[in-house]
């Protein structure tokens, strides 16, 4: 098993691959697919251990590459069926990896770098070949992709879909441990397409050269990389990482991407770094339309128009409520962090307070009740059995804590609705992730090889491996305790995590300062539970420019239905209107009373 310090290593030829003791190919296909036919008879063990020394083989071997190919697509079946049942032992983990889970995702990576190792010697060779072919061509930098006329290099267009494949399983693998993306993955990704480019193959369908179930071309795979980049993916529960992952294809052909910009897109990557897709704003490093950078834009609005037919059909058919939910979510996040971008950052002017955030619908209510419970809040004993509450708000004791420590901060425009607050983090977790900056380098390139640093992660990834404590759409109660205010108390949701810089930075949107709890249920005679749930009236704010709304669990109501409000022993009828937000944690509907 190989970590990723020997990857970079053996990447940057400072150190090189051994051959293994046992030849387990010597260039025979037949031999090769005989032994990966009785491969899954032996233990997840050995068949790592035998995978490993025929990946080392065929990139060390001297065989003719079109061949290599071949025993490498075998090999590859072979390893992702192992891989595949590893997946089952960590994949729906709900909070973080324990040690032996951490050990198969070791295991699963260093079959990754070993097949990206077999591919790469490949790569090289046919570009540097490619290179001595096309150094009379004239022209220059992305107007050189016009005038290339040579046959397409098929074995070279091949092996860098293979090894872009290769390279984004192991950013899916960093995704669901909730690790922070590693620069060396970018560089890989946005120089394996330069080069895919330079030399005229990235649009060329290789449908006929490899198996192309992801994607028919190395420009389409790109492009869906990108997306996975674009859609905040580590603030998703692993269950909604594996759909997305499941769903990108699809997703991903409407994506517009252009090396010259056809619309005002201003979302872009810069094709010379080892940067992901980002959104251009007045702290880019980079302008993407000047002449000389070689950027793709990326247009989301076909992708965005496409989520909203999807999302009504599935509403229409009322089915399929786990891919509702997760489309509702990256249409929510998209058009909050790209199509109508309106967020406020903080900046270093703002002065910081201290706060705590509930989380829970459940542990809000009892909260906002005061430290009463539903049952004790409604009068329940007055109550017929086919109304009560099939559930109580009172807190579990051994539930994990629910109260997070924030920092907030005053903005300049302090009536909007939308907000960012830090997440801050334990101490032991600050000081790790400080040792974590302060040993890690950034590589300049995949082709050129720079070697980075290595964290040893079994040391840092049980810390880390965790899912956030708020995920997208997540119900929130901000608590002020110092402020008598109006303010002391804030409701909302959060719409986006950034975690690039030390703290989960949470940008959220306020519904409302005055909250009630109450309960709720139908008032008319259907197929439905009568039964009375937790709910929140929020009352209109005219500087946040909102009115007045009834946030309620999902599932229960719909919009048009006549309902009954309970505090202690009084009620209101009223009738649900729009549904404002439909979430997996809560709705929120308009109301009129009746």
């Amino acid at each position: 098993m190989i970590t990723l310090s020997d990857f970079q290593n053996y990447l940057s030829h400072k150190a090189p691959l051994k051959q293994p003791s046992h030849n387990y190919v010597n260039g025979q296909e037949q031999q090769l697919l005989k032994w990966a036919a009785s491969l899954p008879t032996q233990t997840e063990a050995q068949q790592a251990m035998q995978l490993e020394q025929i990946l080392t083989e065929l990139a060390v071997a001297d065989l003719d590459d079109k061949l290599r190919l071949k025993l490498l697509s075998i090999v590859s079946c072979a390893s992702d069926r192992l891989i595949t049942s590893l997946h089952k032992h960590y994949n729906y983990e709900l909070g973080a990896f324990n040690n032996e889970q951490l050990a198969y995702i070791a295991q699963v990576e260093s079959l990754y770098y070993l097949t990206i190792l077999a591919y790469d010697n490949v790569i090289q060779r046919k570009s540097l070949a490619l290179n001595d072919q096309q150094s009379t061509t004239s022209g220059h930098g992305w107007r050189r992709f016009l005038t290339l006329a040579k046959t397409s290099p098929l074995i070279l267009a091949a092996t860098i879909y293979q090894s872009l494949i290769t390279y984004q399983k192991l950013l899916y693998e960093q995704n669901i441990s909730y690790q922070q993306p590693r620069p060396y993955l970018w560089a890989a990704f946005n120089e394996l397409y330069h080069l895919a480019c330079e030399v005229n193959v990235a649009h060329t369908n290789l449908s006929t050269q490899v198996v192309t179930n992801h994607a028919l071309s190395i420009h389409d795979l790109y492009v869906q990389i990108c997306l996975h980049s674009l859609l905040n993916v580590r603030a998703m529960r692993r269950p909604n990482m594996l759909l997305t992952q499941r769903l990108l294809p699809l997703w991903s052909t409407h994506v517009h991407a252009t090396i010259e910009p056809q619309t005002e897109t201003r979302i872009f990557v810069d094709l010379q770094s080892d940067n992901p897709p980002e959104y251009l704003t007045a702290n880019s490093a980079i302008n993407p339309y000047e002449e000389h950078h070689r950027c793709l834009f990326i247009d989301l609005e076909p992708l965005t128009a496409y989520l909203h037919q999807r999302k009504q059909a599935l509403l229409d058919s009322n089915n399929a409520a786990i891919e509702y939910q997760l489309v509702n979510k990256m249409l929510m996040a998209i058009n909050h962090r790209y199509v109508e971008r309106q967020m406020v950052m903080p900046t270093k002017y703002h002065s910081k307070q201290r706060a705590t955030i509930i989380r829970s619908f459940n542990n809000i209510h009892y909260e906002v009740a005061g430290a009463h419970s539903l049952m004790n809040m409604i009068a329940a004993p007055e109550l017929p059995t086919e109304q009560l509450p099939r559930y109580d708000t009172q807190p579990k004791k051994d539930i994990v804590n629910v109260i997070l420590n924030v920092e907030t901060f005053d903005h300049a425009d302090t009536i909007s609705q939308f907000r960012t607050l830090h997440l801050l983090p334990t101490e032991d977790l600050t000081q790790l992730q400080t040792a974590i900056d302060e040993r890690v380098e950034k590589p300049s390139s995949h082709l050129n090889k720079t070697i980075v640093t290595d964290v040893n992660i079994h040391t840092t990834d049980k810390l880390n491996t965790a899912p956030p404590p708020l995920g997208l759409m997540s119900l929130l109660l901000l608590h002020h305790p110092n402020n008598s205010s109006k303010l002391k108390w804030s409701m909302g949701m959060v719409r986006w995590l950034n975690f690039e810089n030390r703290y989960i930075e949470v940008e959220w949107q306020v519904f409302g300062h005055a909250l009630t709890a109450c309960a709720l249920r139908l008032d008319i005679r259907d197929h439905r539970s009568q039964c009375f749930v937790p709910a929140f009236m929020i009352a209109g704010d005219k500087e946040l420019q909102t009115e007045f709304t009834i946030i309620v669990p999902p599932y229960h109501f719909q919009s048009n239905d006549k309902v009954m409000l309970r505090i202690d022993d009084k009620q209101k009828t009223l009738c649900l209107q729009q549904c404002l937000i439909n979430s997996d944690e809560f709705s929120q509907y308009k109301v009129i009373q009746i």
